[in-house]
């Protein structure tokens, strides 16, 4: 039986901001609405891959997202990891 799972981590920089530290993506999509106004459900925009990774227990895609004109660089890591089995 295969008990691995993923666990995935999803990052955000606003490149608009210049020196902005690393996001998560709830606090990315507080930034869209505080900072820079965006509705992050309503408002469209378009997104560029920028690179994709396949290696053995990760995968990697990042991306180059335009919004109203402002451009964010997300990352979305994947990585297996074996989950310990609980003993009854």
């Amino acid at each position: 039986m295969d008990n691995r799972n993923w666990e995935t981590t999803s990052t955000w920089k606003c490149l608009a901001c210049g020196g902005e530290p690393e996001f998560n993506n709830a606090d990315m999509m507080k930034h869209f609405q505080e900072v820079h106004g965006i509705n992050p459900t309503l408002t469209p925009g378009t997104r560029q891959g920028v690179l994709h990774l396949d290696g053995e227990g990760f995968h990697q895609n990042d991306f180059k997202w335009t919004v109203n004109g402002l451009e964010f660089f997300n990352s979305i890591v994947s990585i297996r990891v074996k989950k310990q089995r609980t003993s009854l």
